[in-house]
């Protein structure tokens, strides 16, 4: 095979004018708990609900590349709490009890071939159903966009690169290693004069890597994001740097308002 490349939060988010706009929410057991480790986990949370997309997908294509008669084996295997049916010669879902969870439309083209586009609809832990769109290209990477996604208070617009640190599509997201990138912005829910409060543009300035087997959604690298206040015209920058612990674990390091935080 060629070489390949949701902890959901429910967010209230509140603007304080204290010389500069800081994200606010319920306070952690850290007093120093501040307004850029907020925003790297805003960022971080809506990360793992489209890394969840992409998760679905490779466990589809694995499940696809089973013969028939050994399917039911495969669900088991690759959807052990889903029952996978086709819709179609080109489309499956994937159901919890009698509710449709998932929604995977291939093209007819394995996720590991130039030019294969499939589309992903999610029906759990959004609002509304949202799709997503993953292409393969002669570089090896696998492109997951998106505009539009709704996931609990945020609406998330994004275009995201993964390439696989294995020479064949490990068996899910989390169990593979990973090198990322892309950019996107999250929006936060709109006010009863449909304007969104929170904008957060988020920037990877440095190739996040996911390591194989851990459960974080990245391990190290550093993003750029941008919190803007459409009520207060007033916007921080806060960079993070991730860094893996040996053994296991990381650091996150946060520059926000020129000080560090680890957080």
């Amino acid at each position: 095979m060629k070489r390949w490349i949701w902890k959901s939060v429910t967010w209230v988010i509140v603007i304080l004018l204290l010389g500069a706009c800081v994200i606010e929410h319920e306070e952690r057991n850290s007093s120093n708990y501040n307004g850029g480790e907020r925003a790297f986990d805003v960022y971080e949370d809506n990360m793992k609900v489209l890394t969840s997309f992409f998760d679905l997908a490779i466990r589809m294509e694995h499940y696809l590349a089973v013969p028939e008669d050994e399917r039911f084996d495969a669900e088991q295997k690759y959807f052990p709490e889903y029952k996978i049916r086709s819709v179609g010669e080109e489309e499956w879902v994937g159901l919890r009890a009698r509710d449709t969870a998932f929604r995977i439309v291939t093209g007819g083209r394995s996720l590991g071939t130039e030019g294969a586009e499939w589309k992903v609809c999610k029906y759990e832990g959004v609002f509304f159903p949202s799709w997503v769109t993953l292409t393969y290209n002669e570089t090896k990477n696998i492109t997951l966009t998106v505009g539009g996604c709704e996931a609990w208070n945020w609406t998330i617009d994004a275009a995201l690169q993964f390439q696989s640190e294995d020479e064949e599509l490990p068996v899910n997201y989390y169990i593979g290693g990973w090198a990322i990138h892309g950019n996107g912005k999250c929006v936060s829910e709109k006010d009863q004069h449909e304007q969104p409060r929170i904008l957060l543009d988020f920037e990877i300035t440095q190739p996040l890597v996911k390591l194989a087997g851990a459960d974080d959604v990245a391990n190290e690298g550093e993003v750029a994001l941008l919190v803007r206040d459409t009520y207060l015209q007033q916007e921080e920058k806060v960079k993070a740097t991730i860094e893996s612990l040996a053994g296991d674990g990381r650091w996150v390091n946060i520059l926000y308002k020129g000080k560090e935080y680890r957080h």
